[in-house]
């Protein structure tokens, strides 16, 4: 993730990126305290089912914005070559 920081930069943007991972897990184990407490298991389960899907869009777009066709075909290329 940290690829495109500078060296001095990386420790703090890794570090930020595990804390809104982290902080993300205890909101949803909260939330879904809420809805299951609330309504029923499966509208927790469409919820979560759903909601990384929506969120997909907006993501691609964003990112789209940051990469070049050079890039993802080196990355593509980089990834075979670890797996193979």
């Amino acid at each position: 993730m940290p690829i495109g920081f500078a060296s001095a930069e990386r420790g703090t943007v890794t570090g930020v990126y595990l804390t809104g991972v982290r902080m993300g897990a205890a909101l949803v184990s909260w939330l879904g305290a809420y809805f299951l407490a609330r309504y029923s298991w499966k509208l927790f389960f469409l919820l979560i089912g759903l909601t990384p899907l929506v969120w997909l869009l907006p993501w691609n777009r964003f990112l789209g914005k940051w990469e070049t066709p050079n890039d993802r075909a080196a990355r593509r290329t980089n990834e075979l070559d670890v797996v193979f």
